[in-house]
């Protein structure tokens, strides 16, 4: 395994069940992921944490909400219509 890859690292270390309790690892992990616009995996992340019943339970939903505002914001900038472009004559 790479240690140079901190994504690599967070799924080994919770292969290994390690951490799998705790907010802060599936934040941090989570992170890695929204760093490198892979929001879909932060997500599943952020998933994996209330499944596992990660405490401060709070923490977890209040990044996991902070995520997903984020992405609907960036979907909704993709979405929203260019200006019409005017020309002067």
């Amino acid at each position: 395994i790479s240690y140079q890859d901190p994504i690599a690292l967070f799924s080994h270390v919770f292969s290994k069940g390690v951490g799998t309790r705790t907010a802060a690892f599936y934040m941090a992990w989570a992170q890695q992921f929204e760093q490198k616009s892979m929001n879909e995996q932060a997500d599943v992340v952020y998933q994996k944490a209330l499944e596992n019943q990660a405490q401060p339970t709070d923490a977890v939903l209040h990044h996991y909400r902070l995520e997903e505002v984020s992405q609907t914001s960036a979907k909704a900038d993709q979405c929203a219509p260019s200006p019409p472009i005017t020309t002067k004559i």
